[in-house]
């Protein structure tokens, strides 16, 4: 239920990309949370991914510790656990 919420955020987002710019980096780490919950780490990695460069020069926004959580605890999940803490 949480991956489609997720994804038909992302839908509206697209069509509503100037107004959405701010929210869609959230929507891509909210999915790489439910990947890694999943055991899925290379979704994970890619949803972070498209989060960063999503919100490359855009104004941060008040969640966006998210992504370093998300970060790291994938980081934990593979045993690499000096990338974690960076």
């Amino acid at each position: 239920m949480a991956r489609r919420l997720y994804e038909r955020a992302l839908l509206v987002a697209a069509e509503h990309e100037s107004t959405t710019r701010r929210a869609t980096p959230d929507l891509h780490v909210g999915l790489s949370e439910l990947d890694y919950e999943a055991g899925n780490l290379a979704a994970a990695h890619r949803h972070l991914e498209i989060a960063a460069a999503l919100a490359q020069g855009a104004v941060t926004t008040e969640s966006r510790y998210r992504w370093f959580m998300a970060r790291a605890r994938v980081a934990s999940a593979e045993d690499d656990p000096q990338r974690a803490v960076a």
